[in-house]
């Protein structure tokens, strides 16, 4: 039996990677357009870029941390994957800001606020005490 966060960084590549081909496909999807002169579609471009380099910067954290045994990798990997997420919801906003219908950019952009926004600031920002609890109970193990 393995402690709670070495189980869950098996399912958090497979999300990274689902979240990276997402990115991709998006900044595909932005490159082969024709450009356009203006803020929020560059925007567009870069946080699609950010977001396939944070995920891909995630997956190797969670890599690294399953080789090394580092809880504390596991959980850099966790506020990188985090802003990956903000990263590309921002850059669907930017899309959805040019291309999509009136007001639509809104749902990516408040979409990123409850869990990612605020799991981020709680990863940065958590008191100790907090943090600790939270680094205890990954490494309880499940079952019997």
């Amino acid at each position: 039996m393995q402690p709670r966060w070495k189980d869950g960084s098996k399912a958090m590549l497979t999300v990274n990677a689902l979240f990276a081909g997402f990115s991709a496909a998006m900044l595909v999807n932005l490159v082969l357009r024709p450009a356009e002169d203006n803020v929020p579609f560059y925007l567009a471009i870069f946080l699609a870029i950010a977001a396939l380099y944070c995920f891909a910067f995630a997956a190797e954290l969670i890599t690294d941390a399953l080789d090394e045994g580092q809880r504390a990798k596991y959980v850099n990997s966790m506020k990188v994957y985090n802003l990956g997420v903000i990263c590309i919801l921002w850059s669907l906003g930017a899309f959805l800001w040019i291309h999509g219908p009136n007001s639509f950019w809104i749902i990516a952009i408040v979409a990123s606020i409850y869990p990612w926004l605020k799991d981020l600031w709680w990863l940065l920002f958590a008191k100790k005490a907090d943090k600790d609890a939270y680094y205890a109970r990954l490494d309880t193990v499940d079952g019997g």
